[in-house]
Formats: structure tokens, sequence, C-alpha cells
């Protein structure tokens, strides 16, 4: 007992000690029971049971409280604590029988975050009990049921559960079966819907042409490779049913590994949603910035030679000597006629900035009056043609400026948002802490 209680005595009176005989002795064990009776009325008031009177009774929290309570351990991503608290919100009674289903909804959801399959199922069912009318939720709770009962390994309960929900979306979807096990099935549009989302997670947000994207689903489908990526698709299912059943969805090291997963898919959905499916420019768009940046597009000086290659610089020397006109030296070259463009790599030798500028300064018909080093190379050039430098048109170059455009507005909104966030957030930086001069110095040293 507290100290801080008084203490009570339950011992008779002192008149009452020692007295023998007479008709007091009956009396006794009466008013002792009668002391005992009143203490312990006074003791259980004293510990909160007198209602109004109990100053010291804990005073439970109010439904506001716990539906705020609730909501920050959402925010702060405890899903089981969440639930439990939303359970004790439940029980303590608020809202019609629509809210409170709609809540155990809520509560079953974030026991599935949490891995706690079987209360999560408990949930789920007393939702739909209670006449879970949310639209959204309806649809939604029949396949989170079947999740439940199979991470439990409940497949016969799965079964049976498929049988009674026949219009289940995302389980009948129309299309042939192509796979079955553990009381699931796999639907032809469900294997095609995973593969088209295989390639979209390959491509990334690239601005892919349909017709190549169309042309490696069609690749996709051809029947061998259909059933290795079928099989792939099983296989997978299949780890992660063993690996629930084993309860490794439980293991810290693995969660954490999902929640950082999750960070990574929800940061990415957040980005696409602000900056790529904000990335639509329009004809006007693209001739802006087309006009804007004309230098970039413009076709260079362009020159067409024709090589002979030798062994060695003396040789070269010589070779020209021999050599008296274009004709001779067309004659005696082996090489096909090689473009150079300005400030480009020269395709069979590689960049030589002398020699393209002795290129661009000769005229055409011309041979230049020495040989060349180029890479391991010795060459002999004839200049047989050049063209000056022309300005490009928007249809010549479309792919170019909506592939530049899109990068420059990608950079633009990515600066844009990040900036925003660091402010929202109130973003404080010290790379002091990431300075490790002082540190202790790292060993390699096994133990």
């Amino acid at each position: 007992m507290n100290d801080a209680q008084p203490r009570l005595d339950v011992a008779a009176p002192k008149t009452m000690r020692g007295r023998r005989g007479g008709g007091g002795g009956a009396l006794v064990p009466l008013l002792l029971i009668a002391l005992v009776v009143l203490n312990g009325v006074l003791a259980w008031k004293l510990l909160g049971g007198g209602g109004a009177n109990a100053s010291t009774a804990a005073t439970p929290p109010s439904i506001d409280a716990l539906r705020a309570t609730a909501m920050r351990l959402e925010e702060m991503g405890v899903p089981a604590a969440a639930a439990a608290t939303w359970e004790r919100f439940l029980e303590a009674g608020s809202g019609t029988a629509a809210d409170r289903a709609l809540f155990r909804y809520r509560v079953g959801k974030l026991w599935q975050d949490a891995g706690e399959w079987d209360r999560a199922l408990a949930a789920y069912v007393e939702a739909e009990k209670g006449g879970l009318a949310e639209p959204g939720a309806k649809r939604a709770i029949g396949n989170r049921i079947l999740d439940c009962l199979k991470a439990l390994g409940r497949y016969g309960a799965v079964g049976a559960e498929l049988d009674r929900r026949t219009g289940l979306a995302g389980e009948d979807d129309g299309s042939p079966v192509v796979a079955r096990f553990a009381g699931d099935t796999i639907t032809r549009a469900a294997f095609d819907r995973w593969l088209e989302d295989r390639i979209d997670r390959a491509f990334g947000r690239a601005d892919v042409p349909a017709a190549q994207r169309d042309a490696m689903l069609r690749r996709y489908r051809e029947p061998e490779t259909a059933a290795r990526l079928l099989d792939e698709l099983v296989v997978q299912r299949l780890l992660v049913l063993r690996a629930r059943e084993e309860k490794l969805d439980r293991d810290e090291t693995v969660r954490a590994r999902v929640r950082e997963a999750e960070i990574g898919i929800v940061a990415q959905a957040l980005f696409a949603r602000e900056v790529d499916d904000r990335i639509e420019p329009t004809e006007s768009d693209l001739a802006s910035f087309f006009a804007a940046n004309a230098d970039q597009y413009r076709a260079p000086p362009e020159a067409t030679v024709r090589v002979i290659e030798v062994a060695s610089v003396e040789e070269g020397e010589k070779r020209l000597a021999t050599l008296a006109d274009a004709e001779a030296f067309v004659g005696a070259s082996t090489a096909v006629d090689a473009p150079i463009i300005r400030g480009e790599r020269w395709a069979p030798y590689g960049r030589d900035a002398a020699l393209e500028a002795a290129v661009f300064d000769a005229a055409p018909g011309t041979t230049l009056d020495r040989p060349w080093t180029v890479g391991d190379k010795v060459l002999l050039v004839h200049v047989v043609s050049k063209r000056d430098g022309a300005d490009a048109t928007l249809e010549a170059v479309r792919d170019r400026v909506q592939a530049d455009y899109t990068t420059r507005k990608r950079r633009e909104l990515s600066d844009a948002l990040i900036d925003s966030l660091k402010r929202r957030y109130d973003v404080r930086i010290d790379l002091g802490g990431l300075d490790r001069t002082g540190d202790a110095p790292a060993t390699s040293e096994k133990r």
C-alpha cells in the first residue's frame, strides 16, 4: 500500500479489550465484523471506488485524445501501436455503425502493415459484419482478407473464400487462368499486367517510343519467353508464401529493407507526379525551345576525304611525291570516302584537331601536303568535297529537340520541388558533422 495513504487500524477499541463475562461477550464479534466492513468501505473509497469522491482515480483518455494519438502514430510509421490505439478508440464507443466499420477496416490495414495477419483478418471480418459501406474499402477488403489467409497458410480457406466471393475484383477478370497454387490463381490478364509493369520499370520514366515498347511486349509474349516468365512469377509468389509461413516477413532486418524499398517507391511516386507527369510539351513549347537554342541544332560543316594508309611518315613523304594529281591519288587509295564533321570524332580514326583544321582550310580537290599521324595510323589525305554548315528545321531535329526540352524541364521541376521541400520541412545541414579528421583511425582488423 502507498505510504501516503492513512493506516487503517482494525483492532478492537481498548475499552473492549480484556472484558470478560456478561452479555458483552456476544457483542464483541459483531462489533469487530462491523469495524472490518467499515474500514473496507473507507479503503475502497480511498483507492478510487467512491465515484465522484475518488479524486485519486486515473482519468481515461478522451475519444478525441485517442483519435489524435492514433493518427500521430500512423504518421510516425508505427502501425501496430496505431492499430492498438484505434482499437481503444473503438472500445470507447463513438460514431455510427458505418463509421465504426470503416475504422475497423482501417485497423485491419494497420495490423496488416505490421505483419499481424491474424489480428488484421479479425478486424476485416468485423468490418464486413459491421456493414462496411465505403465503396473503395468494399472493393479492396476481399483481396485483403485473402492476403491474410495466404499469409497464415490457410489455403483451404482461401479456396472457399474465393468461391464465396464470385465477383471479387482482381481475381475473376474473365480471362483464362494460367497458373494455380495454394488456393490462388494467376489469370492471363494479370500476367499481362505484370509483363507491362516489368517493361515500364525497365525503361523507367524515359520517353520510350510506343513502337519500341510494343515490340518488347510482343517478344515477352512469345510462347517460350512467356512460359519462362510465368514460371518466374509463380516461383516468386511461392517464395513469398513460404517466407510468410516461416514468419520471415516479421524479421526486423527484412522489415527494415521493406521499409527502405517502400520509401524509395513512395518517393519516386511523388517525383513522378510532381515532375515527370507535368512534362507534356506542346508544339508551341518545342518551337520556342528550338528558336532559343537554334545554334546547337545547326548542321556543322562537313568534308568528304579520301585517305591512303602508309607504314611511316617517311614512306608517306615518298608516296606524296609520286601523286601528281587527284586522279592519281584516287587510283592509289584503298580506303573509301570518309566524311569529317567539324567538332566531331572522325569515325574510322578518331579526332585530330590539327588535321581537321587543315581539311577545312583546304579547297576541294586538294591533297594535303604532308602525312598525318592519327592514333596509330599514318595517313595521306585528299579533300574530295566540302559542305558549309546549315540551319536545321524543327521537323528535321524534332526528336533531339523534344529529348533536350524534356531533360531541361525535368531538371527545372526537380530543382523547384527539392527547394520547396527543403523550405517546407526546414532542412538544415551541418557538413561539419561529416568531418572525420578528429575520429579515431579506422581499422580493418577482424575480430
